[in-house]
């Protein structure tokens, strides 16, 4: 009998550190933070630093008319203007989102929230 009793406190006890283990609060996860497109023999990238608090937009190669765009949304609410430039643009600041694109009428892609 007292073989059982243990066996059925056991149970119990290994039952709530498994339910406490998945209530428990967990990592935080890796999201998006990059931004890659070719366009018109030009291949775009850009990102935003692992720390948040960096985001760029440049053209790696090619020579078309295109220039890297980017647009962030800072942790405060507050949003850049929409920032170009020939080959690079770069923010700094505590970053929640960051847009970005390869010419002035295409759609923002947003790699990072």
């Amino acid at each position: 009998m007292t073989r059982v009793k243990l066996a059925v406190r056991s149970a119990a006890v290994l039952s709530l550190l498994g339910v406490s283990g998945l209530l428990a609060a967990q990592p935080a996860t890796a999201h998006p933070g990059f931004y890659s497109k070719d366009r018109s023999g030009c291949h775009y990238s850009g990102g935003v630093s692992s720390f948040d608090d960096h985001a760029w937009t440049q053209k790696d190669t090619g020579s078309c008319a295109g220039h890297a765009w980017l647009r962030v949304q800072y942790t405060d609410g507050s949003y850049s203007d929409d920032l170009h430039a020939e080959k690079r643009v770069e923010v700094y600041g505590p970053i929640l989102r960051a847009w970005h694109k390869s010419q002035a009428n295409e759609s923002w892609v947003l790699s990072h929230y």
